[in-house]
């Protein structure tokens, strides 16, 4: 996909995490997810070299490989907020 405007975000990145802690980083995903805007994600893993290192995370997301974003919804009475992305490289269908 070309032609589009797009932005990067590290969530290790201080300016980040503050937007994570304060819930607005989930706001503006929710409203841009609202608006159309195609939102994708990635779990980025290098060795020392730089290289892309191939595996999977705790939760059985792979490495390198981007998730397209499904629905977001948000539980404030009980402070979860959860993120529906598709798994193209996932066995069978799940249900959240």
């Amino acid at each position: 996909m070309t032609g589009g405007v797009s932005e990067k975000y590290d969530l290790t990145h201080p300016e980040t995490k503050a937007a994570i802690e304060s819930g607005q980083f989930f706001k503006d995903l929710k409203k841009f997810n609202q608006q159309g805007f195609l939102i994708v994600c990635e779990n980025v893993v290098e060795d020392e070299d730089g290289k892309p290192v191939e595996g999977y995370g705790v939760k059985g997301i792979q490495f390198n490989k981007s998730y397209g974003f499904g629905r977001l919804a948000d539980f404030p009475d009980m402070s979860v907020q959860l993120v529906y992305i598709r798994n193209p490289w996932g066995q069978g269908q799940s249900v959240w």
